[in-house]
C-alpha cells in the first residue's frame, strides 16, 4: 500500500498484542516532524469524517489544544440482515461502505486531534485519562467545545463481523481494547439507561465488571454474526442528507474549563483524602 500512497509510511513491525499504548511509539519516532501549533490524528481505517478535518481544525482557536470526535456507529441491524438474506452481493468488498450500512447510533466521543505542543510528556505506560494519547492530556491543554461528527463502520458485513468476532475474542474477554465484543446482552450497548450505568461506575478492566458483563469466548458467542445483528428500530438511519442524530447525553462530557481548574480540584482532592 505504501508503494501505491506517498501519505502511507511502512515503518516497522513487532510481534506485539494490540494496546491503544504503541501510538506512544510511533509519536516518539516521528515527533521530530511537527511544528507548534501542528495537530496529532488518531485515524482508524474504518472511520470517515462527515466534515473535511483540515476544514475544521482550521477554525479551532489556537487557545484550544484538542478535538473530540462524535462516533456515529453503524451496526448491522435487522434492516441489513434482511437485505443480506436476498442479496448478499449488495455486502461485497467493491460495494461502497455507505451503501451497505445506513442505521447507526451516536452515543460515544473521544479526542482525536492534539496539538503538537500538548504532546508532552508522554510515557505510553501507566495510567491514561484516554487511552492512546499522552497521560493527564486533561490538565495541560483546553478542550475544543465542537465535536467533529464521524461515521464509524465496525460492522459491515456478515463475513467481516465473524473475522472480527474470532481474532478479537480472546482480547475482548479479559476487559482489554476489544471489551465490546464480549458483552453478554448486545443490545444493551445500545440501551441509554444501560450506557449510563457503565459511564457512571465501572471500569472495564475490573473483575466485578466482567464478571457481571462479560461471557467466555465459546464457539456460539463469537462465530455468528447474527449475534450482532440489532433491531433497526433502536437505531437512526442515514438519509444521506448530511442530517445526524446526536446523543450529546450519552457521550463522556468535554471539559469546559482552563486545564488549570482541573489541577486545582486534583490537588484539593488529594489533599482530603489525605486527611
Amino acid at each position: 500500500m505504501s508503494k501505491n500512497d506517498p501519505g502511507i509510511v511502512a515503518w516497522k513491525q513487532d510481534p506485539l498484542a494490540f494496546t491503544d499504548a504503541l501510538r506512544c511509539y510511533i509519536y516518539r519516532e516521528f515527533k521530530g516532524n511537527a511544528l507548534p501549533g501542528d495537530w496529532w490524528a488518531r485515524v482508524d481505517p474504518d472511520e470517515f469524517y462527515v466534515e473535511d478535518p483540515r476544514e475544521f481544525l482550521a477554525a479551532v482557536p489556537r487557545r484550544d489544544g484538542y478535538v473530540w470526535y462524535a462516533s456515529l456507529s453503524f451496526y448491522f441491524s435487522t434492516e441489513e440482515a434482511r437485505r443480506y438474506e436476498i442479496d448478499p452481493s449488495q455486502f461485497a468488498d467493491e460495494v461502497p461502505i455507505t451503501d451497505k450500512c445506513r442505521h447507526y447510533f451516536s452515543h460515544w466521543s473521544e479526542p482525536r486531534f492534539v496539538r503538537h505542543e500538548h504532546m508532552e510528556p508522554w510515557r505510553g505506560e501507566g495510567e491514561h485519562f484516554w487511552p492512546g494519547w499522552p497521560e493527564q492530556l486533561l490538565y495541560r491543554a483546553r478542550s475544543h467545545q465542537r465535536r467533529i461528527l464521524c461515521r464509524h463502520f465496525s460492522y459491515r458485513s456478515p463475513s467481516q463481523i465473524e473475522l472480527r468476532l474470532k481474532t478479537r475474542a480472546a482480547n475482548a474477554v479479559n476487559g482489554g481494547e476489544f471489551w465490546p465484543e464480549a458483552v453478554k446482552n448486545w443490545s444493551e450497548m445500545f440501551s441509554p439507561a444501560a450506557i449510563r450505568a457503565r459511564r457512571r461506575g465501572h471500569r472495564w478492566g475490573t473483575a466485578e465488571f466482567q464478571a457481571n458483563q462479560f461471557q467466555a469466548p465459546d464457539q456460539s458467542s463469537y462465530s455468528d454474526w447474527r449475534s450482532r445483528v440489532i433491531d433497526a428500530a433502536q437505531l437512526e438511519f442515514d438519509a444521506h442528507d448530511g442530517a445526524f442524530v446526536v446523543n450529546e447525553d450519552l457521550m463522556p462530557p468535554m471539559p469546559r474549563f482552563h486545564p488549570l481548574y482541573y489541577e486545582w480540584k486534583r490537588r484539593l482532592q488529594r489533599v482530603l483524602k489525605s486527611k
